[in-house]
């Protein structure tokens, strides 16, 4: 088993986020689908609804591991994307980091310790909260899809945190997280291997390959389309990182929908 450093206080506060508040959102949300249940989109709108989330949520996972990983983003000229780079990048110095174990936090299935909250309370929990409040603004069938496109993205980007944390802690002896085993069998998630790759001292590109989150398959032709601009190196690469990031920023989503819709009305 992972032998883990002892936490100082402050780390302790930063990773100890209450898990009940982006869990109690999408209860509600849920809660809120059952109740509204008139409003709810007919079959083919959900599959289509499903299609797209998860190509959103490929797409904002990969760019953002990818842009976040980049080193430029160390001096981005906003602070929230200086925080988090300095963040993912001390990950690859430590990354056994994601397996400390906070006092009060939740557990994997296996007993593997869950630190992967921050990301949920930084992106997704305002997501679920911007996607309620819009709802709440017009009960319509528009703004309960865009409530359920959220859920939806709420759930893939647990999955893949959830994932993340579970490839780390395989290949420190943790027995496997099942879920995300049976996700990565079928193509779904990165496997332990695909990711160890990522973080390899020993592979010519450290930590400048497999940035896949969700879906390998399909991230990697997206990679492709990077280093074919220049990769990492590139400042035209880079700065369309930054288009995509903001584009598909889960937690602008609900307002994007809005003003789209302005135009449609």
């Amino acid at each position: 088993m992972l032998i883990k450093k002892k936490l100082t206080e402050k780390e302790i506060n930063e990773l100890r986020t209450p898990y009940i508040t982006d869990r109690l959102l999408l209860y509600l949300s849920i809660l809120i689908l059952l109740y509204f249940h008139n409003l709810l989109p007919n079959i083919k709108t959900f599959i289509l609804l499903f299609i797209l989330s998860t190509l959103h949520s490929i797409i904002f996972s990969w760019t953002q591991h990818s842009m976040l990983d980049n080193k430029q983003s160390l001096t981005h000229v906003i602070s929230f994307i200086r925080h988090h780079a300095i963040s993912f990048q001390h990950h690859h110095d430590n990354p056994t980091d994601v397996l400390y174990e906070v006092p009060g936090s939740k557990k994997l299935p296996g007993n593997i310790p869950f630190t992967g909250v921050k990301p949920i309370v930084v992106i997704l929990t305002p997501l679920m909260i911007s996607a309620l409040i819009v709802f709440f603004i017009e009960k319509s069938k528009f703004t309960m899809q865009i409530l359920i496109f959220s859920q939806m993205l709420y759930l893939w980007g647990y999955i893949s945190i959830r994932n993340h944390v579970s490839c780390h802690a395989e290949t420190h002896n943790y027995p496997t997280d099942r879920l995300c085993d049976i996700m990565r069998n079928i193509g779904l998630l990165p496997s332990p291997l695909y990711h160890r790759t990522h973080h390899d001292p020993t592979h010519k590109t450290p930590h400048e390959q497999n940035w896949a989150f969700i879906m390998p398959y399909i991230s990697e032709k997206i990679e492709y389309i990077f280093k074919q601009m220049g990769g990492s190196e590139s400042n035209y690469a880079y700065i369309m990182l930054n288009i995509l990031f903001f584009i598909f920023l889960p937690t602008l989503f609900p307002l994007y929908s809005i003003i789209i819709r302005q135009f449609y009305k």
